[in-house]
């Protein structure tokens, strides 16, 4: 459904699916046949421009990708609270980890584990040592 849609492209891509400026081509095949539609896509697709863009997309697909991996690396590690430590990928491909956590040892193991992602190349650290407020339990 269009609201699950919706849904998907906040949590993943943290992007209104709904924005008008996110898309290339927009077709009202309403006023169209399907056939001219097609030649219309066609020709935005296989222009220069669009072979650059798409070249772009992909990298900021592979940033969202990583992020998300050791994002779920983090979240899933029993040994350590992650829950207030975000993370980026710039577009040097740098794993960037803010936040706070528990302990030195904590700060040391989120780091680990965002280098031990096989796409990772580099990581900075900036996640500090604080109080992180406790987990609240289930009802």
């Amino acid at each position: 459904s269009d609201t699950n849609r919706a849904g998907f492209m906040k949590h993943v891509f943290d992007t209104d699916w709904m924005d008008a400026v996110k898309y290339d081509l927009v077709l009202n095949t309403g006023r169209m046949g399907r056939e001219e539609a097609c030649w219309v896509v066609i020709g935005a697709a296989t222009s220069d421009r669009m072979q650059e863009e798409s070249k772009a997309a992909l990298g900021l697909l592979q940033r969202v990708a990583l992020a998300r991996k050791v994002e779920t690396m983090l979240l899933t590690n029993k040994r350590v609270d992650a829950r207030y430590v975000s993370v980026s990928v710039d577009e040097a491909g740098v794993v960037v980890l803010k936040g706070m956590v528990n302990s030195e040892a904590e700060r040391q193991l989120v780091e680990s584990l965002a280098k031990s992602a096989e796409e990772t190349k580099r990581v900075v650290n900036d996640v500090v040592v604080s109080v992180v407020p406790a987990q609240s339990e289930p009802m």
